[in-house]
């Protein structure tokens, strides 16, 4: 799966990725079935297949790639 966050830059003026403007925190959590059961309304017959300890979606690696925006302007 990849995520893009340029939209979410456009909203806060294209100055979410500007390292002097803020800072970008990005927390990935776990789907677990007990968070399931008592946090989150969703039809049984819609739950993801958990495996044995409870866990539908995990992580196995994060990378992250930075895109650079230049403009060049010729006289």
């Amino acid at each position: 799966m990849e995520a893009g966050l340029s939209y979410i830059d456009a909203e806060h003026g294209n100055r979410l990725f500007d390292p002097a403007a803020t800072n970008l925190t990005l927390h990935v959590m776990p789907l677990l079935e007990d968070y399931l059961k008592t946090h989150i309304f969703l039809r049984r017959d819609l739950w993801p297949a958990f495996d044995g300890r409870g866990v539908a979606l995990g992580l196995e690696g994060i990378e992250v790639l930075t895109n650079f925006r230049a403009r060049l302007e010729l006289p």
